[in-house]
């Protein structure tokens, strides 16, 4: 199987970086929605093994490097994507769906990308200014070794990757799939698998840096760090529609020490009734959005900072967790509603 040999090739050798893990996950459910006036990567033609370059629009940090485009890799699986120039001959890889997908119209008997495609790749860049989103979508792709084997496609999934400028922030979104057949098209393994890589030498297939990698049950993973092959994890089982995976950037040990020690984030009044305050007492430091989950980590909502009060009057009265997005990173406090 084609996987089989590239993850081997790709995840041997992880080591990490440091005790910290630099991304922490929240789980969500919110509706899907396919992308609307999206440009499309493939243009009509057919694809397996993608190669193609998805401009950012903005510069994104990830794992403390900065990129203003990605590659969707041409290695044979079709949801990872990588940074299009190294740093010094390593790669970051940013893997939203591991499994081996392909454009349900293509034809093994032609063998190569024709007219036909019936699974469009395609971007979106949304929003003004310092708060965009970068879109990725792949729409209805369905699975390599099932049209190998059977020369049809039944099994597909829909899934989004979001990027988010200013904060950083990761989210991949899952949407209408149907997978009857999981044993043959996640290759024998139990689901697809969903991580974060800081760096790959590819002349020598050896991981550098962090591995972040989800584990356990689709509706509720647990985000590992990996240090070696044997430690990479398939999810267990189909990720359920609505599914939203958020990858925050943690701050660094000097960011956290900063805020706190000038205790530039205030919020206030605390519990609140119907609004919030928010201040950054720090003109060198910008807050950009403010979101709103409650302790199971479902998203209440998300607003863009403006200096003006956050209304809660619409929330049950409990405990919430306010995520603040600076320009430095990402803070929590806990807030009670009323």
């Amino acid at each position: 199987m084609k996987i089989k040999h590239l993850l081997s090739t790709l995840l041997l050798g992880f080591a990490l970086s440091g005790n910290a893990q630099s991304y922490e996950l929240t789980v969500s459910s919110e509706p899907y929605n396919n992308l609307l006036g999206s440009t499309s990567l493939n243009n009509g033609m057919t694809w397996d093994d993608p190669n193609f370059e998805v401009p950012l629009g903005f510069d994104f940090d990830f794992f403390d490097q900065t990129y203003s485009d990605l590659m969707i890799t041409d290695f044979g699986l079709g949801g990872g994507l990588i940074s299009s120039t190294g740093v010094n001959d390593l790669f970051t890889l940013l893997t939203p769906y591991g499994a081996d997908i392909i454009d349900r119209g293509y034809d093994f008997d032609i063998d190569e990308p024709s007219p036909g495609s019936l699974s469009n790749i395609s971007y979106l860049l949304e929003g003004a200014a310092g708060g965009r989103i970068l879109k990725v979508e792949w729409n209805n792709v369905g699975f390599y070794t099932e049209i190998e084997d059977d020369d049809v496609s039944t099994d597909f999934t829909n899934f989004q990757l979001w990027l988010y400028e200013g904060t950083n922030d990761i989210e991949v979104r899952f949407g209408m799939n149907s997978i009857t057949n999981p044993e043959q098209s996640f290759d024998e393994e139990t689901g697809t698998w969903v991580g974060l890589i800081e760096s790959i030498d590819f002349g020598s297939d050896e991981i550098i840096g962090e591995g972040i990698v989800l584990a356990g049950n689709p509706a509720a993973p647990t985000a590992n760090l990996i240090s070696n092959f044997e430690q990479v994890s398939f999810l267990n089982g189909v990720v359920p529609e609505g599914t939203v995976y958020r990858f925050v950037k943690s701050m660094t040990s000097s960011v956290s020490d900063n805020l706190s020690s000038l205790n530039k984030i205030t919020v206030f009044p605390n519990p609140a009734t119907s609004f919030f305050n928010v201040t950054l007492d720090q003109s060198d430091y910008k807050i950009n959005t403010i979101v709103i989950r409650d302790f199971t980590g479902k998203l209440i909502k998300e607003v863009e900072y403006t200096d003006e009060s956050i209304e809660v009057t619409e929330l049950v009265s409990g405990i919430y967790v306010a995520e603040i997005h600076t320009n430095i990173g990402v803070v929590q406090k806990r807030i009670v509603k009323q």
